[in-house]
């Protein structure tokens, strides 16, 4: 399917591209590539992360971004499903080029469900962790809210927080799919449409272990 360029309300123009439901900005990053993690949850419906890595030096090409889809699979499939509810079940890792209309794009389908079993929490209760590049400013940070996992994780003499163990581990996942990343020789970053640039993300970090609440994890949520 052709690129599509359309009106995405504030964000402006973006296309739609060969992927129902994967956009691309219409400033390109030259050097970049935008990771979508999609999952499906029983009571919610689409859950989204979205990413941004790097190539160590040119544009990424369509080798680049098969390698880094395979990165965030296994790295669905080996860490992260392991802090997320049964209720959760992957779908899909959607990479693709920043850097030209059309670019390269690689689809990999994600068959790995959760394993936290036990009664779920609602979809909106998150925990919100950020992603850092070490500098200041807005465009130089991001964050990830974690998708849905089980009441056990929330502390007992406080539910409006979460365990240390579930903050440890949700943090610690995240960590690793910065190093997996650059074991594969790239670089995962916080990618910034108004600079045209991607920062590489030193490290994540969780700010508090406040439950944090997104009232509508619909379709579309966390694009």
């Amino acid at each position: 399917m052709a690129w599509e360029l359309f009106n995405w309300g504030s964000r402006g123009p973006w296309y739609k591209t060969g992927v129902k439901g994967i956009y691309m900005a219409h400033v390109f990053i030259p050097d970049g590539m935008r990771i979508v993690l999609q999952a499906n949850n029983l009571w919610s419906g689409e859950l989204i992360h979205t990413f941004h890595a790097k190539v160590p030096s040119g544009s990424p090409g369509f080798g680049d971004v098969t390698a880094v889809a395979a990165v965030v699979r296994d790295w669905w499939n080996n860490s992260y499903r392991n802090i997320c509810s049964t209720d959760v079940q992957g779908s899909q890792v959607v990479v693709t080029g920043t850097n030209t209309v059309p670019a390269a794009q690689a689809v990999l389908p994600l068959t790995q469900a959760g394993t936290q079993s036990g009664a779920a929490n609602t979809a909106g209760a998150t925990l919100c962790i950020k992603s850092t590049s070490h500098l200041s400013g807005r465009s130089n940070r991001g964050r990830q809210y974690t998708f849905p996992t089980i009441a056990a994780s929330l502390d007992t003499a406080n539910k409006n927080y979460w365990t240390t163990a579930y903050v440890n581990a949700a943090v610690a996942s995240f960590n690793g799919l910065v190093a997996n990343m650059a074991a594969a020789g790239y670089t995962l970053g916080i990618g910034s449409y108004t600079l045209g640039i991607i920062r590489p993300i030193v490290e994540y970090v969780s700010i508090d272990h406040l439950v944090d609440y997104q009232r509508r994890r619909g379709e579309g949520r966390g694009r």
